[in-house]
């Protein structure tokens, strides 16, 4: 579903821009045919899940997939990446690892497998450059020579670094050295995955916060690497792509991890990620029967080598080249972009229409390889498809930033607790056995449930200026919360910008 060009015209001379997506994509016409498919196949199995978690997941998946041809957009002489980051928070419970475990073993199953050859070959090339190496460098005249080239072998064939089709966590330098083996293989596209955000951020040392701001350059096509005293600095790797699917429970990402989040999205996350945001208290009571699970999984196959067809037809290195139309109807839309920014007066909204112009150019790049995948060029219906598929994909951020995670009088109690005693350490032990008489919740529920609880106080306490420190006691074997004033600046986000 594209604009007419008699509408687009005009529309264009009044530098304005009218997205015409549904309320829903419920037909999915402003998408690409496979990917409308996949999307409707997926909603089979996952009807829990809303249209923007699972297209966002699966924009991931195709950014990976076509970046592994290293594929390039030319935007007036400007090369860009189109790689994608996509941040899901969504309740625990609704599938969202079976969904990408899904993705990965039907629609994504003939690129995993054609990574894993690329692997292999890329691999085996390496120890043949070894060996040839060897057999220059030592004579097999004699039985020590031919020791120390077989040693010699050995060592090198250690330092040989595969080609992996995800990264977890990880740190800065694994981060480079997977980057300089996927340079050298000149093939592949970098993919980090962290299932459980909350928990990474959680932990802010400065090797986290490194790694953080090296994800941050990445998205740009630049693989940081670390700076050790005393060593000879090696050079950065460029024109990397690297494509990220970061997912979290909300719960804890919105009470004691709020302001640093939202710190974070400030300081270039919210320009780097498109963010999906599902809080669920209700699951449909819907269950598939045999064969329409076997209808499922028959269908997903299907659109999987369907898919990979589509991935074969495009060539490597192919540089996408936007047309005149499809570049004036993207200027149409930062025009557009710029109105809503100086019309809005919440800071984060501002960032993020900011960021939708250069994520739709990127997308229009994914788009063109799906829709015309031997025709390197960025057309109208594809940069249009791109601009309804961001639009539609960022309403879920005004969600995400107005949220506030429901709470009751259980919590005030335990806050109201704290505060009393503030700066005074109390450990689990005390607080649901010996003080449990001061709130209102059994003691088998307060235990089973602690950590949820706490996650919620210490949220509470940042939203009235207070600070729920943890940390373990006794070799680890437990921990001690404390309720202490917050401090005014937090140094370590400083460190981000």
């Amino acid at each position: 579903m594209i604009l007419n060009k008699k509408a687009l015209i005009r529309e264009q001379n009044e530098h304005t821009y009218t997205s015409i997506i549904p309320e829903k994509l419920r037909n999915y016409k402003s998408l690409p045919l496979i990917v409308g498919s996949l999307l409707s196949c997926s909603n089979i199995m996952f009807y829990d899940l809303n249209d923007s978690m699972k297209l966002n997941a699966l924009i991931v998946k195709l950014a990976q997939m076509f970046n592994a041809k290293r594929i390039k957009i030319d935007e007036s002489g400007n090369r860009v990446i189109p790689n994608w980051y996509g941040m899901l928070y969504i309740s625990s419970g609704l599938g969202k690892d079976r969904l990408i475990k899904i993705f990965d073993n039907y629609f994504f199953k003939g690129f995993r497998n054609w990574f894993q050859e690329k692997s292999d070959e890329f691999y085996k090339l390496q120890i043949q450059e070894i060996e040839k190496k060897a057999n220059i460098t030592y004579s097999k005249s004699n039985i020590a020579e031919e020791k120390k080239r077989q040693n010699y072998i050995n060592e090198e064939v250690k330092k040989i670094r595969k080609l992996v089709l995800e990264i977890s966590n990880g740190t800065q330098e694994g981060l480079c050295a997977d980057a300089k083996a996927f340079e050298k293989a000149k093939s592949g596209s970098m993919f980090l995955i962290i299932s459980e955000l909350g928990n990474f951020i959680g932990v802010k040392t400065n090797e986290r916060i490194q790694f953080l701001h090296c994800i941050y350059e990445a998205y740009d096509g630049k693989i940081i690497n670390k700076c050790i005293k005393g060593e000879q600095r090696e050079p950065d790797v460029d024109d990397m792509p690297l494509n990220a699917l970061l997912y979290s429970d909300p719960t804890r990402i919105l009470t004691d991890l709020k302001s640093y989040i939202f710190s974070l999205l400030a300081t270039g996350l919210n320009r780097r990620c498109m963010i999906s945001f599902q809080v669920n208290t209700k699951l449909k009571k819907v269950t598939l029967s045999d064969e329409e699970e076997r209808n499922f999984y028959n269908q997903a196959t299907e659109l999987g080598e369907k898919l990979f067809s589509i991935f074969e037809a495009v060539e490597e290195n192919a540089v996408f080249v936007l047309l005149p139309e499809a570049k004036e109807l993207l200027r149409a839309y930062k025009l557009k972009l710029i109105d809503l920014f100086n019309n809005e007066e919440d800071s984060n909204l501002k960032t993020e229409y900011k960021s939708r112009e250069l994520k739709a150019l990127k997308l229009s790049g994914i788009y063109a390889c799906l829709n015309h995948p031997r025709k390197t060029t960025i057309e109208i219906e594809d940069m249009q498809q791109a601009i309804d598929t961001v639009e539609y994909l960022s309403k879920d951020f005004a969600k995400f930033v107005n949220y506030k995670v429901a709470r009751n009088d259980l919590y005030d109690d335990i806050f109201e607790f704290f505060k009393k005693n503030l700066n005074e350490p109390f450990t689990k032990y005390s607080l649901t056995y010996t003080h449990k008489k001061e709130f209102s919740i059994s003691r088998g529920k307060f235990i089973k449930e602690f950590d949820s609880i706490i996650d919620i106080v210490k949220g509470l306490a940042v939203e009235n200026g207070y600070f729920l420190d943890s940390k373990p006691i006794n070799k680890n074997s437990g921990m001690e919360y404390t309720l202490i004033l917050a401090p005014q600046k937090d140094n370590e986000l400083n460190q981000l910008i």
